[in-house]
């Protein structure tokens, strides 16, 4: 959750300060990267017997979504 809220900083200050034409590449692989990690997050916590794992399950699932 935290590589999520630095990786979406980080990308606020690409683009607030227009040097994406720099750092194209390092977005994309640092996305690829946020998206695997919320897709293992969700698979770990959507099996849970506890709902409030499954809870947290459905919140990765709609980061996963918004990574997309």
């Amino acid at each position: 959750m935290a590589f999520m809220f630095c990786l979406y900083a980080g990308m606020f200050t690409t683009l607030a300060t227009r040097t994406a034409q720099e750092y194209h590449v390092a977005v994309v692989g640092f996305l690829a990267a946020g998206l695997i990690l919320t897709s293992s997050a969700t698979n770990a916590l959507i099996y849970s017997p506890d709902i409030l794992m499954e809870i947290a399950a459905a919140g990765f699932i709609l980061l996963s979504i918004t990574n997309v």
